[in-house]
């Protein structure tokens, strides 16, 4: 039985050619009287892999140890085994236990005598060509940070995923996608003055064609990392420098609502509380929660550092009462110049609107492509019939769902367009509405969350005939703060004036 060798030959690219090498380790082996030649050719980093993730040497292992009748394994360079000194030493500690001689051709190195005692002089090489092959690597990996950095600093793309909004340029380099960041924009916009919820921002990117997303799984943590992204400011995310599409004043807001929100305790879906959402405990932050139908909000937590209980009630009577006046005396002067504001939102909505109705009707026309395609392929007998059949069933009930959406979009734009048309007429003065009607209460919320951002309470003790502490921050970002008293029911603002209001039953 003839003697057999293996040439190991290994590039780190794909770019880098493997022949070449190849063929000068093929002719020294011939010359050396093998005829019987197993060639492992490989494509890894041996900077990076290390011995047992590199496949050519799990091969060359396993052969070895399963093919007595191979008594050699050629290499060009030292480098081409791997560039780090370990394996290298532990490549050639095999060989050596194994009994099979291990030569390199470029510089020529014979490692093993006729004994498989090392050869001295080889030895030296060896560990020689080592500390070069692994300073060589150190360089490479240097000179690919360097070139990264550089690249990274001209704001040009160094790998990875690219984010919602951004595309790339002829020369690389991240640009804004007009198309794409307008969805960007409009979910800092719904999250931080229309205040609506992860969840259903997520819903409307989807509808309007910004996320293809076939549920809504995951969708509000994708929201949250994409609010809570620095590179939508102009920052870096994974590396890469993007341009700003929301300015840094909007996207500060966003990370304050986060946070904020992320405190929000979980409360029941029932309340006739005005102030549900917004009174916040001063010291902790937490949220008070708004408790059914009893006459006062609530906070009580036990905090770990240090380790006390946090029980804190503020009535609602007054609470309510005071920010209804609050709403009486404020959200005049509101509508007094948002008239036009209101339009330009009209007309925005519309906008989206109809570009809903674009996407669903281009869903719609996909599934009759697709349908078409299905049927097309169980005629000529490329798909199995009962296979087809359930694909057809899957598409019919997202048409069924699509068919819904579209319809549910025109009733919508229907009603925007009324809404457009009738802010062209004099719009009538808005009177608070009574509290205990339930939809007259959520509309009370909405115009309070249009002018108030966060309101602070807190337990004040010290002074006489004064319970607590109320610091209103408006939406406009200035700050007022009032007080009040829980027997005599009395508020006072920051000039100690009294503040007339109606207590709420």
């Amino acid at each position: 039985m003839k003697d057999k060798c293996i040439i190991l030959s290994r590039v780190s690219t794909l770019i880098q050619d493997l022949v070449q090498q190849t063929e000068a380790v093929r002719k020294q082996a011939l010359a050396d009287g093998y005829e019987d030649i197993v060639v492992i050719e490989d494509k890894e980093s041996a900077v990076k892999l290390d011995e047992e993730s590199r496949l050519g040497l799990t091969r060359l292992k396993n052969m070895i140890l399963s093919d007595p009748t191979i008594k050699c394994v050629y290499a060009y360079e030292l480098s081409r085994i791997g560039r780090r000194p370990e394996v290298n030493y532990n490549i050639r500690n095999f060989l050596q236990e194994h009994r099979v001689q291990l030569i390199i051709l470029s510089p020529y190195m014979k490692v093993f005598d006729d004994d498989f005692n090392i050869i001295e002089t080889s030895n030296v090489m060896f560990g020689l060509f080592n500390v070069l092959s692994e300073n060589e690597g150190f360089i490479r990996k240097a000179r690919f940070k360097r070139g990264k950095l550089a690249k990274q600093q001209q704001g040009k793309y160094i790998g990875g995923g690219i984010l919602l909004g951004y595309k790339l340029d002829t020369d690389k380099s991240f640009i804004v996608d007009k198309e794409t960041s307008e969805g960007i924009r409009m979910a800092f916009d719904m999250y931080v003055r229309q205040r609506k919820s992860l969840t259903s921002i997520g819903r409307e990117l989807i509808t309007l064609g910004y996320l293809h997303r076939k549920s809504l799984h995951g969708v509000s943590a994708f929201v949250y990392d994409m609010l809570s992204n620095e590179a939508y400011k102009g920052g870096v995310s994974r590396g890469n420098i993007y341009p700003p599409i929301v300015d840094e004043s909007t996207f500060n807001a966003a990370g304050k609502l986060l946070e904020e929100h992320r405190k929000c305790l979980k409360t029941s879906s029932y309340y006739n509380h005005l102030c549900k959402g917004l009174l916040r405990e001063k010291k902790c932050g937490y949220v008070l929660t708004a408790h059914g139908k009893k006459n006062f909000y609530y906070l009580h937590r036990i905090m770990m550092e240090p380790k006390t209980v946090l029980s804190f009630i503020v009535p609602r009577d007054i609470i309510d009462g005071f920010f209804i006046h609050l709403i009486d005396t404020r959200y005049g002067e509101i509508e007094q110049i948002d008239i036009e504001e209101r339009k330009k939102q009209a007309e925005k909505q519309i906008a989206l609107t109809e570009r809903k109705i674009e996407s669903t009707r281009k869903v719609l026309e996909n599934c009759d492509k697709k349908t078409r395609r299905i049927q097309e392929r169980i005629v000529d007998g490329k798909l199995d019939e009962k296979m087809g059949d359930d694909m057809i069933r899957e598409i019919q009930e997202k048409v069924l769902y699509a068919g819904l959406d579209l319809r549910k979009f025109k009733n919508e734009l229907t009603n925007e367009q009324l809404h457009r048309q009738s802010l062209d007429i004099i719009w009538p003065d808005e009177k608070t509405t009574d509290c205990t009607d339930t939809e007259g209460m959520e509309k009370m919320r909405q115009k309070l969350f249009r002018i108030v951002r966060v309101a602070y309470v807190e337990r004040i003790k010290d002074q006489k005939g004064i319970s607590g502490k109320i610091e209103v921050v408006f939406t406009d970002g200035h700050t007022e703060n009032y007080w009040y008293n829980s027997w005599t029911k009395k508020v006072w603002d920051e000039n100690n004036q009294e503040v007339k209001y109606q207590l709420v039953a």
